[in-house]
């Protein structure tokens, strides 16, 4: 019984190919359909990418900038009203940097809310390389069907037809389907090239106006004092400003705490250290501060050597 069924169904399958193959699958559709495809793929990607993430962080960007230039500078006072109007509609990496410099109430909210936590860490990039491996398997899944179809239903309508020189016959239809699959391949890969390079420029605009708004912040957000009883006693007292050797001894907690976390990247460890070098090729270091951030060199290599 289940033999019956099986042998009914791969009839129909095959019927089905070579009725396709006959009346549709000719190269000037294939190749056509082929475009068409390509052409919906890439407008679901973009529509995709472009009102996912990036576009969450360019509203916000636009409601932080919106919102300084109507109430001023980000006080104490007015604080709440920031985070409601602006920080809690932004992605929850945003969101945990103002949590932590809110934490720590010290230094600026640029050193607790960075590009790397926010544009380079691989739960972000991924979002595009989750989108190009998606678009590459709709495209393997599509020329594994096409070949299928032409093959299977080809097969069909060669023994059908009673053609003499069977292998001269399968030789053309091996050949056609090469050549569809060689199209096929061609659009793949032009679409997948071209929808990942306009997230690339996409991200290269997203970089530059993320920076912009951290200035806007670390400009207009003075310092943050939490509600706690001695500012609702004291209101007037300020918050005092980290000293130099505070935030050179907080930026090598930080990177230690990086070295150290076993779910660091190889990427987020390069980046860390190309912004240790940029501090010793600044000139701006004493001696003691030289010799730490050397220290922090080694340890950071020593980090990238064990994830390798």
């Amino acid at each position: 019984m289940i033999d019956q069924i099986l042998n009914q169904g791969w009839e129909i399958i095959e019927s089905g190919s070579a009725w396709l193959f006959k009346s549709y699958l000719t190269g000037g559709r294939l190749v056509a359909l082929t475009i068409a495809i390509a052409l919906v793929l890439s407008l679901v990607y973009l529509i995709v990418v472009y009102r996912g993430y990036p576009s969450q962080l360019l509203r916000g960007f636009k409601r932080t900038t919106k919102f300084i230039r109507k109430n001023g500078k980000v006080t104490a006072d007015g604080v709440s009203d920031f985070e409601r109007v602006c920080i809690s509609k932004m992605p929850s990496s945003v969101q945990a940097g103002w949590g932590y410099y809110k934490k720590a109430m010290r230094g600026l909210p640029g050193d607790y809310i960075t590009e790397y936590d926010c544009l380079q860490v691989p739960a972000v990039s991924y979002r595009k390389r989750g989108g190009v491996r998606v678009l590459c398997v709709l495209w393997a899944l599509y020329a594994i069907l096409v070949s299928f179809v032409l093959i299977l239903g080809g097969a069909r309508l060669i023994l059908e037809n009673g053609v003499v020189d069977v292998a001269g016959a399968q030789m053309v239809l091996f050949s056609f389907t090469f050549s569809i699959l060689l199209v096929i391949a061609l659009v793949a890969i032009i679409q997948v090239s071209s929808v990942a390079g306009a997230y690339d420029k996409r991200e290269i605009v997203l970089q530059r106006k993320f920076l912009a708004w951290l200035d806007l912040l670390d400009e207009n957000v003075e310092g943050y004092v939490a509600p706690t009883i001695a500012t609702v006693e004291a209101s007037e007292t300020t918050l005092r400003l980290p000293t130099r050797e505070e935030k050179m001894r907080d930026f090598i907690t930080k990177v230690m705490s990086i070295c150290a976390d076993p779910n660091s990247t190889i990427a987020s460890l390069k980046d860390i250290k190309s912004k240790v070098i940029s501090r010793i090729d600044s000139g701006e270091l004493n001696e003691t501060e030289l010799t730490a951030m050397e220290d922090l060199i080694d340890n950071i290599n020593r980090a990238i050597i064990d994830k390798v």
